[in-house]
């Protein structure tokens, strides 16, 4: 979704436990804080906030501030990572609060979502294609996991997936 409020606005919300949040800023500015006591800012197009699924969370948004947010059920996400790493995950994907939208896999997560949102509000756009859509709803799951930081970071970094997919000769 888009969200803008055109006031300043100060949001607190429960940790919701089968979901996360993540809302990538595209106009303006936000602070957000955790229950751990983690701070981050987001401006435009530079940064953004994930919210984990297990803190409550506090987001203070400038009169200017919009962001395109999505919200990921931690089912699809957690099982998403699993297929990309060939293990399972049974545990939260702690995120770093913060999400840095300027480095080269920033700017992927952003445009991916950009486009996604475009398509999804298009009259013949993806939203008429759920196979396509899914492909694409896929794609920004990696995108999101390589551009956060998180304990699977370092093993999505790794090599061993591109062999396994026969990408690289064993």
């Amino acid at each position: 979704g888009y969200l803008t409020y055109h006031a300043e606005v100060e949001l607190t919300m429960p940790a919701t436990e089968d979901c996360y949040i993540v809302n990538l800023t595209t106009d303006g500015r936000t602070v957000g804080s955790r229950r751990d006591g983690v701070r981050a800012a987001t401006a435009a197009s530079a940064s953004g906030l994930v919210l984990s699924p297990t803190q409550a969370h506090r987001v203070r948004w400038a009169p200017d501030a919009a962001q395109l947010h999505l919200k990921i059920p931690r089912t699809s996400l957690e099982s998403h990572l699993a297929d990309m790493l060939g293990r399972p995950v049974d545990e939260v994907v702690d995120f770093e609060f913060g999400l840095d939208l300027s480095t080269r896999r920033g700017q992927a997560l952003l445009r991916s979502v950009q486009f996604l949102a475009a398509e999804l509000g298009s009259p013949a756009g993806l939203a008429e294609m759920p196979l396509a859509r899914a492909q694409l709803e896929a794609y920004v799951l990696s995108a999101l996991l390589h551009a956060g930081r998180h304990q699977f970071s370092d093993a999505l970094a790794g090599h061993e997936n591109v062999r396994r997919l026969g990408v690289l000769a064993p």
